[in-house]
């Protein structure tokens, strides 16, 4: 079959096969039923002389040549919506556009209802969804049509990536109020003498903490650990554990601020995004308006109560966690 008789559209329903490995959940993300999927992909193995998709119990396997074409299709879709992007431009108080984010629950809580106070007027129809999934998940949603922007501390390297600082924050140690601990500073001793709550997705509870410690010689007792930042201050609140976390949760939570007795790198959070989303103008708008949101700093007053006192420097701002997927 030659080029000009191709039909297009069937090189986005390839890149949603090849993205969401399986045809209903292709259908599902094109509003198309899963018989259309299933006899685009037919016309598609007709075009390639290649089975390109094989049925397997965990979805559609993609065969070796899909594997080495999808990177182009999905490259040349992107380039054509931004092309078609531009034509158009983007008046945000006119549009419907629906922003799909990568983030876990700590930068959540901070990002969406702060960013949803900001925009909610001068787009009004903008809508956001927030997915959390593993670090590679999101590279490849950011890579494919999935996701337009993660926010995260960390992210695999990739050159079809660009990054920017969003905000950096500090580690500390949070008590509940009342803890017996309260009242002298926090040694090194008083520290590894306590039980602690730790937050990771990795069975491995080896983290920068950890590491950090490691460079004193010193090893904590991790008695719970949890997949979620926002569970964390939940225990720790009726426990005399001690939670290493970030300045901004444990404010958050009304928690106990201590300074750590060893030295930890502060966190730094990023805004990530593909490069073929870069000169995209709706998307232009969401970096723009999303390195304007910004608060005072939080300290801990002499009684180690975060409060806020510096009005210059980037950082999330604190607001209850948000829906999965909410209009602006």
């Amino acid at each position: 079959m030659s080029f000009a008789n191709t039909d297009l559209n069937l090189l986005r329903i390839f890149d949603a096969i090849y993205s969401q490995g399986t045809l209903t959940r292709a259908g599902e993300l094109l509003f198309i039923t899963q018989p259309a999927v299933s006899h685009a992909l037919c016309r598609l193995r007709s075009v390639y002389n290649d089975p390109l998709f094989v049925r397997t119990a965990k979805g559609m396997k993609p065969t070796p040549l899909a594997c080495e074409i999808a990177p182009d299709i999905r490259d040349a879709l992107q380039h054509v919506r931004v092309t078609m992007a531009r034509a158009e431009g983007f008046k945000a108080e006119q549009s419907n556009r629906h922003f799909r984010f990568g983030m876990v629950d700590m930068v959540e809580t901070f990002v969406v209802p702060r960013l949803l106070a900001s925009i909610q007027h001068e787009a009004p129809g903008v809508t956001l969804e927030v997915f959390q999934s593993s670090r590679r998940d999101m590279l490849r949603g950011l890579l494919g049509p999935d996701l337009d922007f993660v926010i995260d501390n960390s992210m695999p390297q990739n050159v079809q990536i660009q990054r920017r600082e969003f905000y950096k924050d500090e580690f500390v140690a949070a008590v509940r109020p009342g803890h017996p601990i309260i009242g002298n500073p926090l040694t090194l001793e008083k520290y590894l003498a306590h039980r602690h709550v730790h937050v990771s997705s990795k069975r491995s509870s080896h983290s920068h903490v950890d590491v950090a410690l490691s460079t004193v010689g010193a090893r904590r007792k991790i008695v719970v650990q949890t997949p979620y930042y926002l569970d964390a201050p939940h225990i720790i609140a009726s426990t005399d554990f001690i939670l290493t976390t970030s300045r901004c949760i444990a404010k958050r939570f009304g928690l106990h601020v201590m300074e750590l007795p060893f030295r930890i790198a502060p966190i730094t959070v990023w805004i990530y995004w593909s490069t073929l989303g870069t000169e995209d103008p709706a998307l232009k708008w969401m970096r723009n308006a999303l390195m304007g949101l910004t608060q005072p700093s939080v300290t801990a007053d002499s009684q180690g109560r975060a409060s806020e006192d510096r009005p210059s420097v980037r950082s999330p701002v604190l607001a209850l966690r948000s829906s999965r997927r909410t209009r602006a």
